[in-house]
């Protein structure tokens, strides 16, 4: 749910306290108190020419991700990006933004954008992520921007089909 809720930050949560602490914010950041129960959520419609992936790497099946990415995309009629999401996870404590490649993206022709530069500028500027016995940083923050290319390349496929 964090990961949606970066893609898409303007969704309305409804959440029922049953005691404290409740959830809580902070930046990008988002989770839910012990004794919080999310009762609800609503994503408001994206319309138009629009497409969504979500795309992770385990190394077996049911494992937890080394990496993944939720995009969602959104094209005007001459295909250039409206507007779009990233989130990252995997590749810090908490799911991430990828506000700046968000930015840097939105403008720009589909066309004229490839889904490894869009893999790129999604963990250009990671500074925490982790390294363990499964993979070192460097190795994640690989992976997680080949993940975010594939998620990306699915969405504007969607999008331009929509």
């Amino acid at each position: 749910m964090p990961n949606l809720r970066l893609s898409f930050p303007e969704h309305l949560v409804d959440l029922r306290h049953v005691g404290l602490p409740g959830a809580h914010h902070r930046g990008d950041a988002f989770w839910l108190g012990a004794c919080t129960i999310l009762t609800g959520i609503l994503f408001p419609p994206w319309l138009g020419r629009c497409g969504f992936a979500i795309a992770e790497f385990a190394r077996r099946g049911r494992d937890f991700a080394l990496a993944g990415a939720a995009v969602a995309v959104a094209l005007d009629d001459s295909g250039r990006i409206e507007r779009c999401g990233i989130a990252l996870f995997g590749l810090g404590a908490v799911p991430l933004h990828a506000s700046a490649a968000e930015t840097a993206l939105t403008g720009s022709g589909a066309d004229d954008v490839g889904a490894d530069e869009v893999g790129r500028l999604a963990v250009d500027g990671l500074d925490a992520v982790p390294a363990d016995l499964h993979a070192s940083a460097e190795y994640r923050r690989h992976v997680g921007a080949v993940i975010v290319a594939r998620a990306w390349q699915r969405a504007v496929q969607e999008a331009r089909s929509a």
